[in-house]
Parts: structure tokens; sequence; C-alpha cells
């Protein structure tokens, strides 16, 4: 059920509406499920997420800065992190909050960004019109970039 959530979640997000829903649940398999209680943090201020979340239950707060203030709140279905999905994420990752914090018991599912990457340069691979470009690790490397790439529908 929470795979099924997840996947549901994930095709609410432009960069998945075209992937069948056997790819969805393939990328889903991939993550790990993650249980946070109430007030623990998915990543701190100051970091960046290295994976996105797909928020099965539960609320998180995507807090601007230490005092909480000025956050958004999420509800289930929601993907977070999201500046791990870097060009995928139709400039929704430009989303540079502080931090992701449960304000209730919360699950996710979270997806590692160099896992995410591979994966979907493999799923996209069977789209007719979608091109995906895996950066060289040495361009990427001298750019000090990590799991970057860019998506295109064409």
């Amino acid at each position: 059920l929470v795979a099924d959530n997840a996947a549901a979640a994930l095709r609410r997000f432009g960069a998945f509406r075209h992937f069948s829903d056997e790819a969805l649940s393939r990328l889903v398999r991939l993550g790990r499920m993650q249980r946070r209680s109430r007030y623990q943090h998915f990543y701190h201020e100051g970091s960046r997420a290295d994976a996105i979340f797909i928020l099965v239950s539960g609320t998180v707060l995507l807090s601007a800065g230490r005092d909480q203030k000025g956050g958004r709140e999420l509800k289930p279905p929601a993907v977070f992190g999201l500046e791990a999905l870097g060009a995928l994420s139709e400039g929704q990752g430009e989303e540079r909050l502080e931090g992701a914090m449960a304000v209730r018991p919360s699950v996710c599912v979270s997806i590692r960004s160099d896992t995410l990457h591979t994966s979907i340069a493999e799923l996209a691979a069977t789209l007719p019109f979608f091109h995906f470009e895996q950066p060289s690790s040495s361009s990427s490397a001298q750019r000090g970039e990590a799991g970057g790439g860019r998506a295109a529908v064409v």
C-alpha cells in the first residue's frame, strides 16, 4: 500500500507523469521507507536533500529558517527534497528551503539522488519522446556537482 501511494504521488509530479504505473512502482521499490516521529527532521537547516522524499502519511513542515516561520506545511500526497532532481523538477527544484521536519508522525519513501538519476535515465530510454542526458562523471566532478542531469520532453 505504501508503494502504491508513493507511486501515485510521483505521478502527480510533472517530471513523472509520462511514466507507466509499472515504471513508477519499480522506481519506488528502489527507495527506502522512513518513519519520522513528531519534530524529527528529514534534513536540517543549511543542508540540501540528497534524496527526494515522497510523503505517504503525516505532515511535514518545509522551513525557511531556524525559527520555523515562513515555512510550508505538506500533506500527502507530496514530494519534497526536490533539489535532488536537478533539472527534472521543472522549476520546482528552486525550492531552497532550509529543512524538512515532521510535525506529525510521518511515513515517506526516500530515493537517493544517485539512484534516482540512474533509474530515470534507464526508464526514460523506454519513452520515445523523453530525452535524458546523464552527465559524464568527469565534467560533473569538475563542476562540483553530484547526480546532475538534464531532462527534456521532445
